[in-house]
C-alpha cells in the first residue's frame, strides 16, 4: 500500500494490523511526522506530495489510500472547493496514474458531495473512471463502528476494470458485487477491536480521544484523522478479494 496524506496513520494502522507492506507515507505536518516516525519507524517517509514521483512503484502496488485535504469542503471552512490551494486531489490522481494500483481508497468529508453542486465529487469519480477504474462511493459514519461521534465521511473505492489475469476475465463490476457481499463471509474484527480498545472511545463533547491531552497539535491531528476501524473494514474486504 502507498499511504498519501497519511496524518497520524489511520489507514496505516489498519493496514499494519492486516500485515500489509506500506511502501511509503506522505505527510507534511510536523507533529504528524513525529507520530509516524515513532509508530512506523521502518516505513519510507516522503513529504510534499507535489514532489513525489511514483512511476518506480508501478506494478508493485495493490492499494493507494489517502484522505486528501478536507478543508476546501468542510462546513467549518470557506468551502472554496477546487479553488482552494489546499485542493490536492489532482496530485493524488497524478500519483495514481503514475503507479497504477489495483485499488484506490480515497476519503473526505460529506461536503465533498455537495460542493459546487457536486461537480468536484463528479470530477474525482470521472478522473478515476477515465483511467479504467470502476468507482463505488460509500457514505459511512464513524458511529457505524461504535464511535460516539456520527462523523459521516465519503469513502471512494475504485478498482481497475480487470484486477486479475486476462484469462480470468474478472471485471471490477463482479468484484464490487463481491465487495458488497463479502462481509457476510469474513471473520469478525475481534482482533482489531481488542488491539484498538485503549483508544476507541471518543468524547461526546470535544471529539478528542479519552486519555489524550487536548493540546493543539494533537487535537488538530485527531480532528483530521480517519477512524481506522472504518478503514480496517474496507481494507480487510480488499484483502479477502486479493487473496481469494
Amino acid at each position: 500500500m502507498i499511504s498519501l496524506f497519511t496524518g497520524i496513520g489511520g489507514f496505516d494502522l489498519a493496514a499494519e494490523t492486516l500485515g500489509w507492506n506500506i511502501l511509503f507515507q506522505s505527510e507534511i505536518d510536523e507533529y504528524c511526522i513525529k507520530v509516524l516516525e515513532k509508530q512506523f519507524p521502518n516505513v519510507v517517509k516522503y513529504g510534499n506530495i507535489n514532489e513525489i514521483k511514483a512511476t518506480k512503484y508501478r506494478g508493485h502496488v495493490d492499494v493507494v489510500a489517502g484522505g486528501f485535504p478536507c478543508q476546501p469542503f468542510s462546513n467549518a471552512g470557506l468551502q472554496q472547493g477546487a479553488e482552494d490551494p489546499r485542493f490536492l486531489w489532482p496530485q493524488m490522481y497524478r500519483v495514481i496514474r503514475e503507479c497504477r494500483p489495483t485499488w484506490v481508497v480515497a476519503e473526505n468529508v460529506l461536503g465533498l458531495i455537495s460542493n459546487a453542486d457536486g461537480l468536484v465529487f463528479e470530477q474525482v469519480c470521472t478522473d478515476l473512471e477515465s483511467e479504467g477504474y470502476k468507482v463505488q462511493p460509500f457514505v459511512i459514519p464513524a458511529a457505524g463502528k461504535d464511535s460516539f461521534q456520527e462523523r459521516k465521511r465519503v469513502w471512494i473505492i475504485a478498482c481497475l476494470n480487470s484486477v486479475r489475469s486476462q484469462e480470468d476475465k474478472v471485471t471490477s463490476g463482479e468484484h464490487f458485487k463481491t465487495f458488497r457481499q463479502t462481509k457476510k463471509q469474513l471473520p469478525g474484527c475481534a482482533y482489531f477491536e481488542s488491539w484498538f480498545q485503549s483508544i476507541r472511545h471518543y468524547s461526546e463533547m470535544d471529539g478528542v480521544v479519552y486519555g489524550i491531552p487536548d493540546w493543539m497539535d494533537r487535537t488538530h491531528a485527531l480532528g483530521n484523522a480517519i477512524d481506522p476501524r472504518i478503514a480496517y473494514e474496507i481494507l480487510i474486504t480488499i484483502d479477502y478479494l486479493i487473496n481469494n
